[in-house]
């Protein structure tokens, strides 16, 4: 799908965090991070943790959501579902960044990336702005929506005032010389009299 002539992939939501580090720019800790194009290969990796049940006579399943072992591989997909979101929505942006832990193909390694960071310097804090930025660039509220629209009717209002302006004054230029021969001739007369 595209948008006059640009494919929408190109047009993710996309911010920059940078960490102060050192003197020379360089040494910065630049991320970009950028909105997850597609969640499939996270459903394809990791199953959703399914409670177990009972069944009564009539075949009427019950299910047993406080079973600890069921919530337990719940909080696990929730902690991987995080990381997938930070991993996917940073590393492929961010063209310096290496993980050693972490393993884009294997879940399990996915939680390394609190590791890795940490061990880079990254402080708590640092490490709860980048978690924040990845959920704001993956998620639309509502203000996010009202803002856009209110800027983009912004926009159309500012070209459609531009147009206009423009048309109302193609008869005139911006130089002091006329626009048109009728003009010249209105002024040479005023002038005789």
């Amino acid at each position: 799908m595209k948008k006059n002539g640009k494919p929408l992939r190109s047009l993710f939501r996309q911010e920059m965090v940078v960490f102060p580090r050192g003197d020379k720019i360089e040494d910065y800790f630049t991320f970009i991070v950028r909105a997850v194009e597609d969640i499939a290969p996270f459903r394809k990796a990791v199953t959703l943790a399914k409670p177990p049940y009972s069944q009564d006579r009539n075949g009427n399943k019950e299910y047993d959501y406080e079973d600890k072992k069921y919530l337990a591989r719940r909080e696990e997909y929730n902690q991987k579902f995080e990381a997938y979101y930070l991993i996917n929505s940073i590393f492929p942006h961010t063209e310096w960044l290496e993980f050693e832990k972490v393993k884009l193909d294997d879940p399990d390694t996915w939680c390394f990336w609190k590791d890795e960071m940490r061990e880079a310097g990254l402080s708590q804090g640092e490490r709860d702005i980048l978690v924040e930025k990845v959920k704001a660039v993956n998620a639309l509220d509502y203000d996010s929506i009202e803002t856009a629209m209110a800027t983009f009717l912004a926009m159309l209002q500012a070209q459609k005032d531009k147009e206009l302006s423009l048309k109302e004054g193609q008869g005139s230029t911006t130089s002091s010389e006329p626009a048109s021969d009728s003009e010249s001739f209105q002024q040479e007369s005023e002038s005789q009299e």
